[in-house]
């Protein structure tokens, strides 16, 4: 008797065959292997199957048995199921594009007798297929809709049913993040969590200080914590933490610092100062940006389902941060002015798809996209990934770069002219005046502090009737001011992808024990090494002494000297595994992508700027592996001034998505570059950044003719403890960094966002926090009204009004008294403007807020 599975087949068993042929011969052929069995043909009686099908035989279904014996089998069924992909292809055809797909899918569903339920998982998906059914009557009658998480749908024979889901006509979304802070970075608040006891700080109001570190003043129920400040002379200042928004530290860019004596009027000098210098560049500024407000440019169309379907296919969920990127992107382009927009974040962390989006948007209006890139490998990196993205829409793309040859680039170039290709992918030659664009709509540079001066004034010429798109992870000084002062749009990616650890990072002195050992600590797990050295002369030596230290490594060496088609070749080998060490110059800076490679040493860090640290140092990192960079100065030289400072920011700052802090430090280091001048670079270090930033936003403000209520900083005593227990954040760098958050905040929606992080991370506020953020909200409440201080005290509330500011404005002096006078039982009001409310019991902090909130109601109403 012969009985086979109903899904034997002749070809089955020639299948089958050949594979066990493959593996005996692979096997024998192994010199390792020490297999001692005769071949298939031995073990096996292959004659005659193919002849098997032809004669009588019974045919049953298979049953897939658990290996799990001691399971319960009982209660389940197994469904013999097709995938919908395996089901739908041999039914509709070869598709071109995802377009034709879509609509062959929708024609056969239409004609298709059996029952149709689509599941998506987002109500975006089901409003585009809704959108595409619009026009299929008799089909959208048929489908029935469900919300599900299912990723890719069915064909069911016995019930004659085929479910579809979002994934089969989109792509399937791998969830990226969990849950992110409501609230955005504070870039300052980054920047004080590293403040170290002796470092230095800046008080808005008094200047330069010693900083003494954290203290608890008071006792029992009347503490808070407080930042102890050194002046001159050992004068001490004690500033409370809901006022730490009025200190920031100082970027150490100059040696023999020394603190400020409060007994003199230096910092106040040194204020107006820097006033009267920043009057006249917020008039420059003000200049640059209305020349580019009287541009025209041409205005986009808004997103269509096209793009939605576009939108649909990205493999990802979206971060909250880059869903916004892309929206005020996309914004910005259908506006009639030229766009100059920068999003920054750091790699790996998505925004090469706002640029795909924008590039998409750009290719639907029939314009041609330019993306602008440093280096080669760059280059063919994202022409890579533009094509693996886009796969699937109508789109031509290329890449120009000195991989071709001079007769590619010849014909890339005609077709460029003649609107042949719509997305050009390619380093600064596409800015010679040999190429010429049919309708060129969008500019999208990459790094663009990694291009010479030369190429920064085409740019320039450029930005005045295309719209621009600048990605980078660590803006160079000019764009960051731009960008600060709202001159420049600006969006901010800063959530890391799932799994993503900080770099550990190491300064260390060269020595060739050090550099054995992680050497050999990547190797032995398996990773690859980046090591850079940035001089072609003697790289060759340095490859020999790597060579003594790991024997058995297989090295290899890339620099920019190479012909592009050896240079892609090695880049390609150590991109697949086939070497471990990658020895180069910074040509990697901006390149390769390789999630095995966690260990990088920087031969000479002294000698690297900020900026290209952080970028070569963002090669490692890409996978969930904890990874390392080594910095190696010399053994026998001392660092000094800005060098040093240099080293020490990128050490501070090694989590991923730090590039933004790390160009602010820059700008503090070096200065403000070419957007401010000289001149201005010493009103930054007298004053520091963020007042200085302070003073020009209200400046330009000033200058346009808004009005605003200066808010005057409010000094609050109050009985109630209000700090964050070491009990609730251990460690003291991240309560600063929180204090200088929560204090900085000007409005109660980011007050109460913040509110919502605490309870989201740490846990239930305690009370000493929540009492903090009573006065906070207090604080914000009151900022308005022309107060200097309030005291709580007992069953009394004293409001203090500043004199002088009322003494200038007559309308809120005038409401004040109307508001008070009248109501001797409850407020007693003093010629000196002081007004003293008394309560039958004592004051509890819920009552103090409600009486910040009424006091603000009655003086100046909503």
């Amino acid at each position: 008797i012969t009985i086979l599975d109903s899904f034997f087949s002749s070809q089955t068993f020639s299948e089958l065959s050949e594979d066990l042929r493959v593996d005996f011969e692979r096997i024998s052929t192994d010199t390792s292997n020490d297999n001692i069995l005769p071949g298939p043909s031995s073990l096996y009686h292959l004659e005659g199957f193919e002849e098997v099908e032809k004669i009588a035989h019974i045919e049953i279904n298979s049953i897939d048995l658990s290996t799990k014996m001691d399971e319960d089998i009982s209660g389940k069924i197994e469904l013999r199921l097709e995938t919908f992909k395996d089901y739908i292809n041999p039914r509709i055809g070869k598709t071109e594009d995802k377009y034709s797909f879509i609509k062959k899918v929708l024609a056969f569903l239409g004609e298709f007798s059996g029952n149709i339920i689509v599941s998506t998982h987002l109500e975006s998906s089901k409003k585009e297929i809704e959108y595409l059914l619009e026009e299929e009557d008799q089909l959208r009658t048929k489908i029935n809709f469900v919300h599900s998480d299912l990723p890719h749908g069915f064909y069911y024979p016995t019930d004659k049913t085929i479910v579809l889901t979002d994934g089969d006509l989109f792509s399937v979304k791998k969830t990226k993040v969990r849950k992110v802070s409501s609230t955005s970075t504070d870039l300052f608040a980054e920047q004080i969590s590293t403040l170290k006891t002796g470092d230095y700080v800046i008080h808005s109001v008094h200047g330069m200080a010693q900083y003494q570190g954290l203290k608890m003043v008071g006792s029992g129920e009347h503490q808070t914590d407080c930042l102890v400040l050194l002046y001159a002379k050992g004068d001490k200042i004690y500033v409370p933490v809901y006022k730490i928004n009025l200190i920031q530290k100082h970027a150490d860019s100059e040696q023999n610092i020394k603190p400020d004596n409060l007994r003199t009027k230096k910092f106040d000098l040194l204020k107006d100062r820097a006033k009267k210098a920043i009057k006249n560049l917020a008039f420059n500024l003000l200049e640059l940006q209305a020349k580019r407000h009287t541009a025209e440019a041409f205005s986009f169309s808004p997103p269509d389902h096209y793009f939605k379907e576009f939108e649909l296919s990205f493999p990802f969920d979206e971060t909250p941060d880059q869903s916004k990127a892309i929206e005020d992107v996309i914004e910005s382009m259908q506006k009639p002015l030229p766009m100059d927009h920068l999003v920054c974040g750091d790699v790996g962390f998505g925004k090469t798809e706002v640029a795909m989006r924008a590039a998409f948007k750009a290719v639907l209006d029939k314009k041609q996209v330019a993306i602008l890139v440093p280096t080669t490998i760059l280059a063919l990196q994202h022409f890579n990934s533009f094509k693996e993205r886009f796969k699937g829409f109508p789109v031509t793309i290329d890449f120009l770069s000195r991989f071709k040859t001079p007769a590619q680039a010849k014909e890339i170039k005609e077709k460029l002219k003649n609107g042949e290709i719509d997305i050009i992918i390619g380093t600064h030659t596409l800015l010679a005046s040999t190429i010429k664009f049919d309708d060129l709509g969008l500019v999208v540079v990459d790094e663009e502090q990694r291009f010479g001066v030369g190429h920064k004034e085409k740019l320039k010429l450029l930005r005045a009737s295309v719209d621009f798109l600048t990605l980078t992870a660590t803006p160079i000084p000019r764009t960051l001011q731009l960008a600060f002062l709202g001159l420049k749009e600006l969006s901010l990616i800063q959530t890391a992808p799932p799994k993503r650890q900080s770099i550990k990072t190491y300064l260390i002195r060269e020595d060739d024990q050090t550099i054995k050992t992680a050497l050999e600590k990547e190797l032995n797990r398996g990773g690859q090494v980046f090591i850079v050295h940035n001089r072609v002369k003697n790289i060759e030596l340095i490859a020999e002494k790597i060579q003594k230290l790991v024997p058995m490594a297989k090295i290899l060496v890339a620099h920019g000297q190479l012909g592009g088609r050896d240079l892609e070749k090695r880049m390609s080998a150590f991109y697949h595994g086939e070497y471990q060490i990658l020895l180069s110059t910074t040509i990697i800076e901006s390149g390769l992508d390789i999630p095995n490679a966690n260990t990088m040493i920087i031969y000479n860090a002294q000698k690297f700027g900020l900026a290209q640290l952080h970028q070569l140092r963002g090669r490692i990192g890409r996978s969930d592996k904890k990874a390392y960079a080594y910095f190696v100065i010399p053994k026998n030289k001392n660092l000094e001034g800005q060098a040093k400072q240099r080293l020490k920011t990128i050490q501070t700052y090694a989590d991923k998505g730090a590039g933004f802090a790390i160009a602010s430090n820059d700008l503090e280091i070096r200065g403000a570059g070419d957007i401010l001048g000289g001149s201005q670079s010493g009103h930054i270090e007298a004053i520091g950044l963020e007042l200085y930033m302070k003073l020009l936003k209200e400046a330009i403000a000033e200058l346009k003719g808004e009005k605003s209520t200066p808010k005057i900083d409010v000094e609050i005593s109050t009985p109630y403890p209000a700090f964050i227990p070491e009990s609730y954040i251990t460690d003291s760098s991240e309560r600063l960094k929180q204090y200088k958050k929560v204090a900085n905040c000007d409005s109660l929606e980011k007050l109460n966002g913040y509110f919502e992080d605490f309870t989201e991370i740490f846990g239930i506020p305690p009370k000493e926090l929540r009492n903090l953020f009573t006065i906070l909200e207090a604080r914000i409440t009151l900022s308005f009204l022309g107060l200097k201080s309030i005291k709580v005290a007992g069953t009394s509330i004293i409001l203090q009004f500043d004199q002088d500011y009322l003494g200038s404005n007559e309308k809120l002096r005038n409401q004040i008294i109307d508001s008070f006078l009248n109501r001797p039982k409850s407020y007693q009001f003093t010629p000196e403007f002081k007004l003293i409310y008394t309560s039958k019991r004592h004051i509890t902090e819920e009552e103090f807020l409600q009486f910040s909130k009424d006091i603000a109601q009655k003086i100046a109403p909503c």
